[in-house]
Parts: C-alpha cells; sequence; structure tokens
C-alpha cells in the first residue's frame, strides 16, 4: 500500500464516495471479461491511482480540470475516471481539443491517457502507473486556477463541426440529481449489471457508469472491445448477465437482430441520444420489461426527462401534423421542461415550439474555446445567483410539444444540427461543400431512416436528363468529384430538377424530407448501381467479398484506395462492415486495425494476413491475468 498521504475527498463528489464506501466490501462493482472486481477492489485501485497522480497534481486547486482520455468501456478507466475526482479535480471528457481561454489566459490542462507497456518514457511526461494492471501516463502542466464555478463536476466538449469545440461546465449537483433520479426511472438495484457502453468521450458514459454503482449494482466492461461488433456485442451482455443498457437507437438498429438470434432480454432496455421511431420502440419491448426514451442534452448533466415505453406504442402514437415519434416524457426530480413561444410565453398542451430546461442540472455554461465564444445565448440566467450555482434556462434548440398528460415529444430542431449515427452533423456546412462540385448548382441534405439522404441539381452546363420540377431525372447516384469532400457524405442520391422552396425563396425543409420520402418509396432513386465485382477479376473471392459489402456500407460503387470515410461511411457501419465480412468469411478484422488505412485494399490485404476468427486478440482482461 502506498506510504502517499492524499487529501481528503472533496465534498463536490462526497456523495459518490459515501455510497462507494457504504457498499459490501465483496459486493460486485465492475465486470470485466476475465475478472470482477468487488467495491473493495475498485476503491483501493482508485486510492493506489490517486497516489500515483498526486505528486504531479499537489499543486493543482481543487476544482482544476483534468482531460481524461480513456479507452472504451475498459475497467481502468472507470478507476481512472474516480481517481480525478478522488483528488478533488474535475475530469474533461472530450476526444477534441480540450484548450480555452480564461481570464485572457490560454488554458491546457494535463492529460490522463493509456501507455503502451513497450514505449519509451519521455522527458516532459510527469507521471507513468499501472492501473489494474494496464499502464498509464499523466502528460502536460498542472492549471493553476479553479474552474469558474463553486462545484464542478465535469466538462464536455460539444460538437466541432464548425469551429472549435465548446467546452460545457456541468455542475457535481446536477450531476448528483441526474444520476439519483436515474437510479429510480432505470429501476436499478444491487442485483443490476449495466452496460458500459458509451465511449468516455462523451457524457453517455456517466450515465452508463454512475447510476448502477450507486444503487449497488455492478458495471458491465467490453474490454474484450466487443462493442465493435453486433454479433459479439450480444454475446458478451449474454455471458455477463446484463440486466440494463443504454443505446442509442443507431446502435439499437444495428444490434438488434443479434439480440433477437440470441433471446436476450433485459430488464431494462433504454434508448437515448437519438429520436426514437414507435416501430423500433415496439421491438424493443419484446426484448426487455420495460424499455425507458430518455432525453437530455450535454449542457443539462446528461439527461433531462425520461418516457417508459408500453407495448404496441406505435398504435398509440397520434400521426398528425407533426412527425410521429415516441415521446421523450417527464423531467427528473429537481428538472423543469417548458415549451415557449418566441415571445417567451409558456405554450399549452400540443403546441409546437422551443424546449427549455431549467433547474440544478442546467450547467453553468461554456468555457471561451480557443477562436471564439460558442453560444452563450443558450444559457438565460433566471433569478439572483446563489453560492451553488447560477439559476440558469437552457434554451435547448429543440423543438417540441407538451401532451395533454405533461409528456414532452420532440418535434425537430431549431437550427440545421441533427444526429447521425449518434454524430451532430450541421446540414447546411455539407451543403455548402457540395456546392463546391463542379457538376452541382444546388443541393440539399436531409437525415431519413438512418440515412443521410441529398437532393442535388446539376450545373448549368449539364443539359442532360433534366426533369420536371421536384422530380427525380434519369441519371442517379452522386456527382462527380464527391470522394473529394469531408465527411459526412450522403448515403443516398437524387438528382432533381429543382429543390423546393418557400414563399421567401428559402428551402422548404418539410417539402424535402417529403419529397425524399416520396423517393425512396418510388423505383426511382438508388444508392449506386450494383454491378458485378470488378475489382478482383483474379478470382480474389474474398476480395470479392469486401467490394460487395463495400458498396452496401457506403455511397460509393468501390474504389481500392478511396476512404471509407469519405464515401458515406462512419464508426458504426465500419463495425457493421466488419461485421458483415466476419459473417460470410469467419475472418475477424479488429475495428482499430482497419482504421489506421480505412481502405478496400488495406482492408483485404487484413483478411488475407488474418488467421480465422477463432484466433482473436487477448483482451485486455485476458492480458491482466
Amino acid at each position: 500500500m502506498t506510504s502517499v498521504v492524499l487529501p481528503s475527498p472533496h465534498t463536490q463528489m462526497q456523495w459518490l464516495f459515501d455510497h462507494l464506501s457504504a457498499r459490501s466490501p465483496g459486493s460486485g462493482a465492475l465486470v470485466g471479461v476475465a475478472y470482477e472486481w468487488t467495491a473493495s477492489e475498485i476503491r483501493a485501485a482508485m486510492e493506489a491511482c490517486a497516489a500515483a497522480l498526486w505528486p504531479s497534481l499537489a499543486a493543482c486547486p481543487i476544482g482544476a480540470p483534468v482531460v481524461l482520455r480513456a479507452p472504451r468501456s475498459r475497467p481502468d478507466a472507470v478507476v481512472a475516471l474516480l481517481s480525478i475526482w478522488r483528488l478533488g479535480l474535475v475530469p474533461v471528457l472530450s476526444e477534441a481539443d480540450c484548450t480555452w481561454t480564461q481570464d485572457g489566459t490560454l488554458v491546457e490542462p494535463p492529460i490522463l491517457s493509456p501507455a503502451s507497456p513497450a514505449r519509451t518514457v519521455q522527458a516532459d511526461e510527469t507521471a507513468e502507473f499501472e492501473v489494474l494492471g494496464q499502464h498509464w501516463m499523466l502528460n502536460g502542466t498542472p492549471v493553476s486556477t479553479p474552474l469558474p464555478c463553486a462545484r464542478p463536476g465535469y466538462v464536455i466538449g460539444t460538437s466541432g463541426t464548425t469551429g472549435p469545440s465548446a467546452p460545457v461546465l456541468n455542475h457535481a449537483d446536477g450531476l448528483q440529481g441526474t444520476v439519483t433520479g436515474l437510479v429510480e426511472r432505470y429501476h436499478l438495484s444491487a442485483n443490476s449489471r449495466a452496460l458500459l457502453f458509451a465511449p468516455f468521450g462523451y457524457d453517455a458514459a456517466l450515465a452508463d457508469l454512475l447510476p448502477v454503482l450507486l444503487a449497488g449494482g455492478a458495471a458491465v466492461c467490453c474490454d474484450d472491445g466487443s462493442w465493435q461488433r453486433p454479433s459479439a456485442l450480444a454475446t458478451r451482455i449474454r455471458s455477463a448477465g446484463v440486466t440494463h443498457a443504454v443505446v442509442p437507437p443507431s446502435v439499437l438498429r444495428s444490434v438488434l437482430p443479434a439480440l433477437e438470434a440470441a433471446d436476450i432480454r433485459f430488464k431494462v432496455l433504454v434508448s437515448a441520444g437519438e429520436p426514437l421511431e414507435p416501430a423500433l420502440a415496439d421491438r424493443l419491448t419484446a426484448l426487455a420489461e420495460t424499455v425507458v426514451n430518455a432525453y437530455g442534452p450535454s449542457e443539462a448533466a446528461i439527461c433531462a426527462t425520461t418516457f417508459e415505453v408500453g407495448p404496441e406504442v406505435a398504435k398509440k402514437i397520434d400521426h398528425g401534423a407533426v412527425p410521429a415519434s415516441v415521446p421523450v416524457g417527464q423531467p427528473l426530480p429537481g428538472v423543469a421542461v417548458q415549451v415557449i413561444d418566441d415571445a417567451g410565453t409558456q405554450v399549452g398542451p400540443g403546441v409546437v415550439a422551443r424546449v427549455m430546461v431549467r433547474g440544478a442540472s442546467v450547467a453553468h455554461g461554456y468555457l471561451d474555446p480557443v477562436g471564439g465564444r460558442a453560444r452563450p445565448e443558450r444559457f438565460q440566467p433566471q433569478g439572483p445567483s446563489s453560492d451553488l450555482c447560477p439559476p440558469q434556462v437552457l434554451d435547448t434548440g429543440d423543438i417540441g410539444l407538451l401532451s395533454g398528460n405533461g409528456d414532452l415529444v420532440l418535434v425537430g430542431r431549431s437550427d440545421d444540427e441533427t444526429k447521425l449515427h449518434g454524430r451532430r452533423i450541421r446540414l447546411t456546412a455539407i451543403e455548402a461543400a457540395l456546392r463546391t462540385l463542379p457538376d452541382v448548382a444546388d443541393a440539399v441534405v436531409a437525415v431519413h431512416e438512418d440515412l443521410l439522404h441529398c437532393l442535388w441539381v446539376s450545373a448549368p452546363s449539364d443539359t442532360t436528363d433534366r426533369g420536371s420540377a421536384h422530380g427525380a431525372i434519369a441519371h442517379v447516384g452522386p456527382p462527380a468529384q464527391v470522394g473529394a469532400l469531408p465527411p459526412p457524405v450522403p448515403s443516398i442520391w437524387h438528382r432533381v430538377a429543382t429543390l423546393p422552396t418557400t414563399a421567401s425563396d428559402k428551402i422548404d425543409r418539410a417539402a424535402v424530407l417529403s419529397q425524399i420520402m416520396a423517393l425512396t418509396g418510388s423505383h426511382v432513386s438508388t444508392v449506386r448501381p450494383v454491378t458485378e465485382s470488378s475489382l478482383w477479376s483474379d478470382g480474389d473471392a474474398v476480395g470479392a467479398v469486401v467490394e460487395r459489402l463495400w458498396r452496401r456500407h457506403t455511397s460509393s460503387p468501390g474504389e481500392l484506395d478511396e476512404d471509407f470515410f469519405a464515401v458515406g461511411g462512419d464508426s458504426l457501419r465500419a463495425m457493421e462492415l466488419l461485421d458483415d465480412i466476419e459473417t460470410e468469411t469467419g475472418r475477424y478484422i479488429d475495428l482499430a486495425d482497419f482504421l489506421e488505412a480505412p481502405t478496400m485494399r488495406h482492408l483485404v490485404t487484413l483478411l488475407h494476413a488474418r488467421e480465422l476468427a477463432s484466433s482473436r486478440p487477448k483482451s485486455a482482461g485476458e492480458e491482466m491475468r
């Protein structure tokens, strides 16, 4: 045991450590593939990690930030997170740039991250140590000033689609309120085993981890990398006895067939992060005793409302003027949700307007990103400040309505931001990039059925195949040079004569979506031409399989050296592609290996070098034994 004398845990997260200390020492708290750690073992590992960090971070004041760059769903990452809180410091959970300005001074927090066991220690590294048998390191200079909040809990980075990422500073009290509320809403107990699915770069990981620890249950890690594949994830869920899982709809659609095939049944299955359509909700009710639809922006401590989905929910949703969607329900204790019009007046049930969130869960605000302030208008002060936090109202940017019984129903966004496979994208940025192509006169994009569609009008020099107004024309597929665009790139292309507009000559986005729905239901539109394999004419059966599946998961007919992410691919589609390849060839490729060079040529090379799927790499848990 270390002889380093640590400071007493700071009161900002004392509630969490009190619950961990009150648990039975032998109760399971963290489940890895090869080992299950008790609450006592986790507390000891946390103290050891904190002791290793303390000599380098002792100069930090209470409330100073430390960036956590943690591997997804790993037990050692959980301990690293707890250790930052144990020292009274604030974890910064972000995969993007984590620098900001404070009082005119650049703030660059030290970074805590895993290290390769075989690496050479650099002179500027402040610490290197082991966490549950895994090598970690701390790089950077301690921050000498605390974050501008009396009781900071964590910092989460927002999307940086059109500029630097905006770090959001959330209160520890707001986090406590959310976690305590979710214990009840998710029906968690000491017998629960909750899946740790979300990456630590997103605050959803806190919703996976903290409520089940507070309830006395165990968090189940996918330290074998099973989160990468639907089939492997289903196997992990069954083998670990997972009772609770929080998964976004885009992932649920992908993993659902594997869950159904394995006859898995959860106690509680939570959909969060994206709109949940009734058809998917109906299928989920067959997999769980309780299905919950959860909603909450990052600026409001992860979760603001929840809704328990009953059976045959699709038949109970009103298919009226607004898009049919499953309600996101009632606010958590201590949270208030209002729907207000442009004049700031709260509207009655059934009226579509802006969604506002009030209460202690609303964040302190944005830190100032390098390059300018980020959407400060989202936070609206209400009333006098207190010692703990300024009472604020958050303009979520969402549009919705309240049902007759007070359930919140989301309709859309007040701006052009939306989510695709869990990633926030800005539609106008994609459209601007499309208009730079020589063949494109105009373009508009929209998300429909979890795919990014594009209506595009050809440049005036191209006079072929003109069709009727707003109609699709004979030529289908993407315009030329689309592979040069940055991701995300649309997956479905509809070439039209003109784009629908409003009376003020602005793009009519409601009409765009209606047109896409109509075109998708016809035989005119298509993702891409389907041809026989031509890249592997030498009889390479593996190459032929990869080419066919590549077309299925991208917007491209397939080229050997094109980047998967430049032709409509994303991380979820990459997982699905590798899973389909394993199903057809029996050969396993790790997602990380594919991402080193995400091309068809590299993928086929990896497959030829790979043994059959039975000889997979050892998991982190197995290496610790």
